[in-house]
Parts: structure tokens; sequence; C-alpha cells
């Protein structure tokens, strides 16, 4: 199969973890459908939880398996759904994940909140991107006029570095879309991102200073001059006929100390590119 996009995409520890002992608690996954289509995932698990990266590794591995089979119940390879569909489908299928997790809890006798992470799924569809995600982390996206773009709001809470996440009680009530937050990109892509705020100080403008109300403020837009030259070294990477894993290894590295934000970033980095390519 010959697919339309390519993608570097990699989980590394932060020096933070490091000095501390801890694993690397971030996970991600990027899986082709067909030509056209694939689903990329990105979870970030809760640094004081003792099985977070499980948490992690596990919701990846479930999100591939029931947006999979979303994909194709609705037939997304062939039409994006409206606005309102896509949140109510969004939402039962993060849900799905979420049991899935806590069953996985009980099998291996552990606390279901010692898995907490945060989760961001993108579906890459033929005409558009669909995006739904739980806690914060950032995508975006770039058009194909070259204009890049957020495609989801972070969850702050009320104090500092705090969010939801999928094992939040919040999640078993009724009013569970105040905690998702699902989208749709109808229109030509270029390329997208999706990374772990472990990464958003390197290539994303979400700390700009205001001179008018003279604040600190959250732009939420990729940084272009990141991203843009990363997308053509991404572009001769294919030329040189690299395989996913060996672009994979060079990104990981890349991560670890690629520029003095990534190289002094104490929290675990993920970050994944994808480019449409033909």
């Amino acid at each position: 199969m010959t697919h339309s996009w390519l993608v570097a995409y990699a989980s590394v520890i932060g020096a933070g973890h490091i000095a501390q002992g801890l694993p690397c608690q971030d996970a991600s996954a990027y899986r082709p459908l067909n030509t056209d289509c694939a689903i990329a995932v990105v979870c970030d698990g809760a640094g004081s939880c003792a099985n977070a990266d499980l948490g992690a590794a596990q919701t990846v591995a479930f999100a591939l398996t029931h947006f999979e089979a979303l994909m194709h119940q609705q037939r997304f390879f062939a039409r994006l759904p409206t606005q309102k569909d896509w949140q109510r489908l969004a939402k039962q299928t993060l849900l799905r994940v979420r049991a899935d997790l806590k069953a996985y809890s009980e099998q291996q006798g552990i606390a279901f909140n010692s898995l907490s992470c945060t989760l961001m799924v993108v579906l890459v569809c033929p005409k558009g991107l669909l995006i739904s995600h739980i806690g914060d982390g950032r995508a975006g996206y770039c058009t194909a006029q070259g204009g890049w773009h957020s495609m989801l709001t972070p969850f702050k809470g009320e104090e500092a570095n705090q969010t939801v996440f999928i094992t939040a009680a919040q999640l078993d009530a009724k009013n569970t879309d105040a905690y998702i937050e699902s989208r749709i990109v109808a229109e030509p892509v270029k390329a997208f991102c999706l990374l772990s705020d472990g990464c958003e100080r390197a290539c994303y403008q979400c700390n700009e200073w205001d001179a008018e109300t003279q604040r600190f403020y959250d732009a939420n837009v990729p940084y272009p001059p990141f991203f843009n030259p990363n997308i053509e070294g991404l572009l001769a990477l294919q030329k040189q006929h690299k395989t996913q894993a060996e672009i994979n290894a060079l990104w990981a590295a890349f991560l670890k100390a690629g520029t003095p934000p990534l190289k002094t970033e104490t929290d675990d980095k993920t970050l994944l590119l994808a480019v449409r390519h033909v």
C-alpha cells in the first residue's frame, strides 16, 4: 500500500523523569488504514500516577482499535460527519476506550486512577481531519496554502498545570461535553501535528506577551519556523528511502536535544508530524 502521508513520531523521556527515576509516561502511534486514511494517537500519562506509563500505552492501543472500527462503521473514508454527529460519535468512542482501560485495571489488579493520562486522536480522511481529545496537549494543521492553525484547545483547570484525564470521575457524569472537545477540519490539509505539552515550548506560540494588557496569553498556534523546516527534512528522508523505523529513530534523537528548548525540557516529549506527499 502506498500511503499519501509521510509521518515521524516518537515519545522520549524528559530530563526531570530521568532524574526522578521515572519511566517515559508518554505514548504515541500512527496507523495507516489505506492510501488516504490513517489514525494518529498521542497520550500523556499523569506524572504523579504510579502506572501512568501503562495507562498511556494501553489507551493508545484501545484508541487505535475503537477509532478504526468507527472509521469503517461510519464510512469516514467517503464522507465527513456533521459537527453534531462527530461530537456524539467521538464521545461514545472515547468512553469505550475509557471502559476498556477500566477493565484492564481490574484485570491487572491496579487502581484505575493510577493509569491516568490525556488522550488526543486524529482521524485522517480524504476530505479533511477529525480530532477529539480529553485533557491538554496541542494539535495543529497546515492548509494547502501554507497557513498553520490550531485544531484543539487544551483543557486547563483552575490551578497551574491542572487538566483532566481519561480516568476522571467527571466522565461518568451526563455532562461530559465540558471535558471532551471534538472538531472537524473540512478542507485540504498539507500537514498536521500532535504533541504532548512537553514539546509546546519548542514549537508552539503559547506564552505570548500582550503589550496592551501587560499580560502573557496563550495564542495556541503552531510555530511555522519550527514546523516548516521539519516538513522539508521529513520529505528529504523520504528521498533517502528511510524506513519508518529509521525516521522515528532520527525523530526521537531530535526530540531529545534538537533545539535548546527540547534539550532542557524536564517533561516527557511526544511529537507526531505528518505531511501529505502525494
